[in-house]
């Protein structure tokens, strides 16, 4: 029997690159798009791909596509999926979805759409629309799994977090700080209902993240 192929959005980037690696490992065939937005390119290829490729020794598929390229997007998005039969679907959606919420901790029946911010806004709209695709066809198998802070790197360590723009995630500025390209941590707050009355967040590591994006 022939491997699958798994079709990776935002294959260049953090989460998406370590997915390949594990789908690579796992017998999977890999096609990857990216618009490189969030990536600093080398010859016109990501670094990213290039170390996936040195840690897997398995050869990516990619295109680079821009967004505004309607007839591209039509040929690699939720039509051409149904009409090559094809109905299996992993949306990497947020946290964010929550919004404000109304107990903790999170559970994963909390209601959703108390957005803060256009980032979750955008996440929420898009589960929204693939939960009626879904209801409207049964063929359907769609999940979103609610990524909250993936921190971390492949343990070969060619791979991991390094934003190109500006950022306020704690993990990579800590290691910013760690590494000399930046002086100090800032810690915003003292009245947080934990330990040292310090803020707290949900982290994942971004491997445990790849994994369960091959597991479904």
């Amino acid at each position: 029997m022939s491997p699958k192929t798994v079709f990776v959005t935002g294959g260049a980037g953090y989460i998406g690159s370590h997915c390949i690696v594990e789908l690579l490992q796992s017998g999977y065939n890999v096609v990857a798009v990216d618009n490189f937005t969030n990536s600093v390119c080398e010859d016109g290829e990501a670094p990213s791909l290039k170390r996936v490729e040195m840690i897997t020794g398995k050869p990516v598929t990619f295109y680079q596509c821009d967004l505004l390229n309607k007839a591209k997007l039509r040929e690699i998005f939720l039509k051409a999926m149904k009409e090559a039969g094809c109905y299996q679907l992993v949306y990497s959606s947020s946290c964010t979805v929550y919004g404000n919420p109304q107990y903790l901790p999170i559970t994963e029946d909390h209601p959703t759409g108390n957005i803060t911010n256009v980032y979750g806004r955008t996440k929420y709209f898009i589960e929204e629309m693939l939960k009626d695709v879904s209801a409207a066809d049964k063929e359907w198998n769609i999940i979103s799994l609610r990524y909250f802070n993936p921190v971390g790197a492949h343990p070969s360590g060619h791979i991991g977090e390094d934003p190109t723009k500006a950022f306020t995630n704690l993990m990579p500025y800590m290691a910013q700080v760690a590494i000399g390209h930046k002086d100090s941590l800032t810690i915003f707050g003292g009245d947080y209902a934990t330990k040292d009355g310090t803020g707290m967040k949900y982290s994942s590591n971004v491997q445990v993240c790849a994994n369960d994006n091959r597991e479904c």
